[in-house]
C-alpha cells in the first residue's frame, strides 16, 4: 500500500511548510508516494513555501474551484498512491502518523481511517476545551459515526466508487462522506493511537462561533442525499431544538402558562449537557467550560439552519415568479 497526501490551502503561508514536513518526515517510516499541495488562490506566499519544503503543488483558481470539496477532488484525481490521506494545511503530524495507518491497512482493513488530534500545549482554555474533547477521552479504536477531512485515510478505490466528496457542499463535506460510507456497510474508524496537532483551534469565543456557524451551514443539504435523511437528521433537529425551545418558553409565559414555561427552559440545556458529559466527561476538570461550548455551538448551528432555511424558501420562492 502506498500513500498520497493531499493539502488543499489558501493564505496557509504560517503553516504550510512545517506541515509539509512533518508529512516527508513519516515517508521514511512509510510508503508514501506524494505530497500534493492545492494553492486555492492565496496570496501570501503558501505556494512558495509549500514548493520550498517539498511538496508538488498545484495552483488551482478560485474562479473554476468554488469549495475546498472540489479542490479535494481534485488533488485526488492527480494521486497516484493506493490510499488518499486528506489534510488540512494547519496540521502537524508525528512521526509515526503514516506507520499507524498502514499498519491498519496492512492487516486487511479497506475502510475510513481517522486519527484523534489534539492541539497545542500553549492553546488557551477554549482551544483545549473544544479541540482536545476527543484527545482526553478515547483509549481505543472505535467505529466511529463521522469523521473530519482534516486528517482522514481513504483507499483511492473506495473514494472512486463513492464518487469523492460532493463539490455542492461548502461545508460538511466530510460527514457526507462518512455518513454515504457507512450506509454502505464501510467502516470508519477513529484512533488514538497516535495524535496529529491541529494548530487551527479556536482562539476565543468569537472564533469559535464564526468557525460553527460555517461548519453548521449545510446540514439540511445533507437530508436530500439518497438514504442519508436518518443518519442526517441529528444535527438539524438539535439545532432547531436549541432555537425552538427558549422562543416556545417565552411564548408559555405570555400566555400565562408559566409552568409550562418554567419547565422548557429547565429543559432546554439537557441535550448539550448530556452529549457533553458523554464526550468530555462528567467529571472532567473542563467539564464546566466544555458543557457551555456545547450549548453555545448549537445554539449557533440553530441561527445557521434558520439561514439555511430562509435561504431555500427565497430560491423557492425566486423560482416560481
Amino acid at each position: 500500500m502506498t500513500y498520497s497526501v493531499i493539502i488543499p490551502a489558501r493564505n496557509e503561508a504560517l503553516t504550510i511548510a512545517d506541515c509539509v514536513g512533518s508529512v516527508l518526515e513519516c515517508g521514511r517510516f512509510a510508503p508514501l508516494v506524494e505530497v500534493i499541495v492545492c494553492d486555492h488562490g492565496s496570496t501570501d506566499g503558501t505556494a512558495e513555501a509549500a514548493s520550498c519544503a517539498g511538496a508538488r503543488v498545484v495552483e488551482v483558481a478560485p474562479s473554476e474551484v468554488k469549495t475546498i470539496a472540489a479542490v479535494r477532488n481534485l488533488g485526488a484525481r492527480l494521486a497516484t498512491g493506493d490510499v488518499l490521506v486528506f489534510l488540512d494545511a494547519d496540521m502537524l503530524v508525528p512521526k509515526d502518523w503514516l506507520e499507524k495507518a498502514h499498519e491498519h491497512y496492512q492487516k486487511g482493513f479497506n475502510g475510513l481511517l481517522g486519527f484523534v488530534y489534539k492541539v497545542p500545549d500553549t492553546a488557551g482554555r477554549i482551544g483545549k476545551a473544544w479541540g482536545n474533547r476527543l484527545y482526553d477521552r478515547r483509549v481505543r479504536v472505535v467505529d466511529a459515526s463521522y469523521l473530519p477531512s482534516c486528517n482522514l485515510f481513504v483507499p483511492r478505490e473506495l473514494f472512486g466508487s463513492l464518487g469523492g466528496f460532493d463539490e455542492h457542499l461548502a461545508t460538511a463535506e466530510d460527514k457526507d462522506l462518512t455518513l454515504r460510507a457507512l450506509a454502505r456497510g464501510v467502516r470508519a474508524l477513529s484512533s488514538p493511537e497516535t495524535h496529529p496537532v491541529h494548530l487551527g483551534y479556536e482562539r476565543d469565543l468569537a472564533e469559535f462561533i464564526r468557525k460553527e456557524f460555517w461548519r453548521q451551514s449545510d446540514t439540511l443539504a445533507l437530508l436530500r442525499r439518497p438514504g442519508l435523511f436518518r443518519r442526517a437528521l441529528r444535527n438539524p433537529a438539535l439545532s432547531a431544538f436549541h432555537l425552538l425551545a427558549p422562543l416556545a418558553a417565552m411564548l408559555f409565559f405570555v400566555l400565562g402558562h408559566s409552568w409550562a414555561g418554567a419547565f422548557t427552559l429547565a429543559v432546554w440545556p439537557l441535550p448539550s449537557a448530556i452529549l457533553a458529559a458523554r464526550l468530555a466527561g462528567l467529571f472532567q476538570p473542563m467539564f464546566p467550560l466544555f458543557y457551555f461550548l456545547t450549548f453555545l455551538r448549537w445554539t449557533v448551528s440553530g441561527v445557521a439552519l434558520c439561514r439555511q432555511i430562509f435561504l431555500a424558501l427565497k430560491k423557492v420562492f425566486g423560482q416560481n415568479k
